[in-house]
């Protein structure tokens, strides 16, 4: 069971630490991205004389206020529209809108919005540059989370491996005081039994000796009579 268990503990760190290679291989290429863009705009606010129309398809860009709806022939006049008319900050273009090619010219500052699979958000390049700007900032933010997540679950595993290694650790500390006790008590039990035989083999020792001298005496006495009984039929 526990060789099972190492095993699952092994595939999930594996898998962990492959999740964490490629979301660390993603982030680094997103900052490069990041970087590259960041310098873009920067490069685009330090000249400040392209004032050409971009367009960002699946997005949409309202504006604060609304200048004219139109409609259109194509993506280029509706951007057309936009940069030859006053006060115009960007239009959005959808050329199926109710079987119509729609053009929404629109005022004030405002941010690019998410749009249906058929919008186009028509703004100056400076705003395109910062939407890219701020789209890789929100993708390198949730790579970012992605790898503390997946940090944390490592993190956790391995704890927990810690904590298991420390247990086994542990209870082999105390098996092993256990049958160092055990062995004391071996031992004791042993070095008593030494004691005892050796007291009895001295007990057998005196008990010989006892029993060879009493066997001596009584051929001394034996001897003794016999000599009296001789002595006395003499007499």
């Amino acid at each position: 069971m526990l060789r099972q268990n190492n095993k699952i503990i092994n595939r999930e760190t594996k898998s962990l630490a492959l999740d964490l290679e490629s979301l660390t291989t993603r982030y680094r290429n997103l900052l490069i991205e990041y970087r590259q863009a960041n310098a873009n705009y920067i490069d685009y606010l330090n000249n400040g004389s392209d004032l050409s129309m971009n367009s960002i398809k699946g997005a949409a860009y309202w504006g604060t206020s609304g200048l004219s709806q139109l409609t259109s022939k194509n993506l280029q006049e509706c951007k057309a529209l936009c940069a030859n008319t006053t006060n115009c900050t960007g239009a959005t273009y959808n050329p199926s809108f109710n079987g119509v090619q729609k053009c929404w010219l629109r005022t004030g500052d405002a941010n690019i919005v998410p749009g249906g699979p058929n919008d186009y958000a028509i703004v100056p390049k400076g705003k395109q540059l910062l939407k890219i700007v701020q789209d890789l900032n929100s993708k390198l933010t949730n790579v970012n989370k992605q790898i503390q997540r997946q940090s944390k679950s490592f993190n956790k595993i391995y704890n927990n491996q810690v904590s298991k290694r420390s247990l086994n650790t542990s209870e082999l500390i105390n098996q092993y005081i256990k049958l160092m006790e055990e062995r004391n008590k071996i031992k004791k039990m042993m070095s008593e039994y030494q004691a005892l035989d050796e007291q009895q083999k001295e007990a057998d020792i005196t008990i010989s000796q006892n029993y060879y001298s009493f066997i001596l005496l009584l051929l001394f006495v034996i001897v003794f009579i016999f000599i009296l009984y001789k002595y006395s039929t003499k007499v």
